[in-house]
């Protein structure tokens, strides 16, 4: 993956857990509407992203894993620095394009 293309996924990643702050939102549901948008990120991609960006301190992740269906989900929400850079409060950040 080309690194404008990185930067473009990041900042689509912060504005899709924006719409539901404070609330999180899943992997699944992040690659889904990422996919919608035309971009092609595997869901190893997704999980990468969502590292970066905890990393940043601009989102918060929690692993949850159902035995019983045996599914395991990344779940992300945004954190008040991540909404701080999609306002403009905090300068902007080289690795994320909004």
């Amino acid at each position: 993956m080309r690194p404008r293309e990185s930067r473009e996924i990041r900042g689509r990643i912060l504005k899709i857990l924006d719409a539901n702050y404070p609330f999180p939102a899943g992997d699944h549901l992040i690659s889904q509407i990422l996919t919608d948008a035309r971009y092609c990120c595997s869901p190893a991609e997704v999980e990468t992203h969502l590292t970066y960006l905890s990393e940043k301190g601009y989102l918060e992740t929690e692993k949850v894993k159902s035995e019983e269906l045996g599914i395991t989900r990344i779940l992300a929400r945004l954190t008040a620095a991540g909404k701080d850079l999609l306002e403009g409060s905090i300068p902007a950040d080289p690795g994320v394009t909004l």
